[in-house]
């Protein structure tokens, strides 16, 4: 362990003794090591109240003005900032800790191959000012503001690019730019508290391949949550050929958008508590010959676009399947069938509180299953006041409310006041219009009992049969006449 030389008994042997201690914490040529750890100052907090988090940083970048290992100067900082990711990728990753302000990008920042490299911001701010800001240069115009890159033609899972990513920051592409990140041929890329404004699309995925992905090289693992997306008249994130990708809890908000989230050849992908406006279509889905799209999940998502497709499906891969979508959608907003055998969805629209949607023929549209051993109440449904009104035992059984001859217990959709209910223990009756015509118990079958003047009100056909209370007689309607059977 690195040691200062101690008086008296390091005679000789000082110098080295001070180097290997001083090499602790400065390069060779006596500049202080990028990999250190900083607490207190305007990163951790303050000198007098230093946060107690500590946090490595293996480069600092910062605006005029700020102690930083690279500075900017508001010109073409993309040069900086480039310099900065490639240290750090070299030196085996790390963060790159920007401080807040606005840094101008004249040219795309690579990543280079699997750089390890999170690049982390000061500040994150929902409005266009006050956190750290990538904007792109004015009068310029870039395909690309970030690009994360693997091999092409990739042949193994090493040839892929690993482990990058973005925290607190802001991408602005200032009307200029097609595409605020792009991944191309990447795995896990971690993206948290981030604002994408100001391009025509917003995350962009690419294949760069010339066959189509198999297991040993399937690109994916996109982590994205608590974030900000927009776009201007593209897509805000373009997921082709990905699998286990999670997107969480962000806001899709934007004008004159096509589609918030593409999903062209993947399969896992989460989409969970996520909020979709103004767009032509919040998610589309699309396969190829070769790759389906399965296994997807939207979960608890808002689509509240004020017109247009919450979702389009033009799969036509016959192994694209199993897509789940929950969630609440203003009315009149249209979304397709879904393609497949073993879909599901689950909406609250605001006209009703939720619709179970099949989505194939001879498809099940709800499926719910106890666990071993349980007895009791499978399915119970209640009304507002807690009153139960209908519910399903362990053994399939239906169990309905009583009911009434006016409102049966069960009964028809046309037809309300016709059906079945119960009139005591053991002892069933069933109405027609409001009116009892038959009554079960365990002593027998008791017919419609009305009087001579009932009877008469009648419009009766050749067949009907009653019990005539005023002349205590059973009688049938044969020939266009009452008639007494016994």
């Amino acid at each position: 362990m690195a040691r200062l030389p101690t008086p008296g008994l390091d005679e000789g042997q000082w110098g080295d003794i001070l180097n290997e201690y001083l090499l602790v914490e400065h390069a060779t040529d006596g500049s202080l090591r990028r990999n250190f750890v900083q607490t207190g100052g305007d990163i951790g907090g303050t000198a007098s109240t230093p946060l107690t988090r500590v946090r490595t940083y293996a480069a600092v970048v910062g605006p005029p003005g700020t102690v930083a290992d690279y500075t900017c100067t508001g010109v073409a900082d993309n040069v900086q900032i480039q310099a900065a990711i490639n240290m750090v990728a070299t030196s085996g990753g790390g963060v790159v800790f920007m401080r807040r302000g606005t840094y101008r990008i004249a040219s795309t920042i690579t990543f280079p191959l699997s750089a390890n490299v999170m690049v982390v911001g000061e500040k994150w701010a929902k409005q266009g000012s006050g956190g750290t800001i990538f904007k792109t240069s004015a009068g310029v115009s870039l395909t690309d503001m970030f690009l994360i890159a693997g091999n092409a033609n990739p042949g193994s899972n090493t040839d892929l690019s690993h482990d990058n990513g973005f925290t607190n920051v802001t991408f602005d592409g200032n009307a200029t730019t097609t595409n605020l990140l792009t991944l191309s041929n990447t795995d896990t890329v971690k993206l948290e508290h981030i604002r994408m404004v100001g391009a025509t699309n917003s995350i962009n995925t690419v294949w760069n391949s010339a066959s189509d992905p198999v297991t040993a090289t399937v690109p994916g693992a996109i982590f994205l949550r608590d974030s900000i997306i927009s776009a201007n008249s593209g897509v805000g994130i373009n997921l082709q050929f990905q699998t286990q990708c999670w997107i969480s809890d962000c806001w899709f908000s934007g004008s004159s958008v096509t589609t918030w989230i593409n999903i062209k050849s993947s399969n896992k992908i989460h989409v969970i508590n996520c909020e979709f406006d103004s767009a032509a279509t919040s998610i589309a889905l699309s396969d190829t010959t070769t790759v389906a799209t399965n296994d997807i999940v939207v979960q608890a998502c808002t689509f509240v676009q004020s017109s247009g497709n919450a979702w389009t499906d033009s799969r036509t891969n016959a192994a694209s399947d199993r897509v789940h979508i929950s969630g609440t959608i203003l009315p009149g907003i249209t979304h397709d069938k879904l393609v497949g055998a073993h879909n599901s969805v689950w909406l609250s629209d605001g006209m009703q509180p939720v619709t179970i949607q099949s989505q194939a023929v001879g498809d099940t549209p709800l499926i719910l299953k106890g666990v071993s051993g349980q007895t009791g109440r499978y399915i119970q449904v209640q009304n507002s006041s807690g009153t139960q009104l209908l519910f399903i035992n362990s053994t399939g059984s239906l169990f309905v409310a009583n009911g009434s001859a006016t409102t049966p217990g069960v009964s028809f959709a046309n037809d309300v006041g016709s059906g079945f209910y119960r009139i005591a223990a053991n002892t069933i009756g069933m109405a027609i219009n409001g009116v009892q015509v038959l009554q079960f118990d365990a002593g027998g079958l008791t017919v419609n009992r009305i009087s001579t003047v009932q009877k008469n009100a009648l419009t009766p056909t050749n067949g009907m049969i009653i019990y005539d209370t005023t002349l205590n007689k059973f009688q049938g309607y044969e020939n266009g006449t009452w008639v007494n059977l016994v």
